[in-house]
């Protein structure tokens, strides 16, 4: 039994308890800032790492919103559609497909961050933009380890390395207490 089989299930309800949902606020607050900073964006949308959709009230006004997880509990627990299996580092659409791509608590969960941001940029529009959420090495976030997450963090610095490896220019950047996060199009 994967982690996300027992998790799935109780993901949601966990994200509303007091502590956790004013920290979440938190970061959603910010991700809106980052999203204002930029025009909405006509065309499609891919969320990946939708998880059970807590999320997605960020992107309202997205035309077409697809949504993407490695997991197929957290797939069963959203609402949402279209959804499809899929790892943030093989993503099963064309190059250019999507005008936005969003992932929000998914890159420290993924183990080869250069591959994930190498396949989200092919999947981009050149004009497109990147919004996206890390994990830095703090306390907090080891702590997050005791459940038994197997977590990537990386700091501020690996995260803009990254970047620029992989062909990314950093439009904005933001943080709160357990996550940062990060605006980015295309180089």
């Amino acid at each position: 039994m994967s982690f996300w089989t027992w998790k799935a299930p109780l993901y949601s309800r966990v994200r509303h308890l007091p502590v956790l949902a004013n920290l979440l606020q938190a970061e959603k607050k910010s991700l809106a800032a980052l999203l204002r900073a930029i025009p909405p964006l006509p065309g499609r949308h891919l969320d990946i790492g939708s998880g059970t959709g807590d999320g997605l009230t960020l992107f309202d006004h997205t035309k077409k919103l697809v949504c993407v997880d490695a997991s197929l509990a957290m797939l069963h627990q959203l609402v949402h559609s279209p959804k499809l299996l899929a790892r943030a580092e093989f993503l099963p659409f064309p190059d250019a497909a999507f005008d936005c791509v969003s992932a929000l608590g998914v890159l420290e969960y993924v183990k080869e961050a250069q591959a994930c941001l190498q396949e989200i940029r092919r999947v981009l529009t050149p004009q497109g933009v990147f919004l996206f959420t890390s994990s830095p090495p703090t306390l907090a976030n080891y702590a997050r380890g005791i459940s038994g997450e197997r977590l990537y963090l990386r700091s501020t610095a690996q995260i803009a390395e990254l970047l620029r490896e992989t062909g990314w220019r950093q439009r904005a950047h933001a943080q709160t207490w357990l996550q940062e996060q990060w605006l980015a199009e295309p180089s």
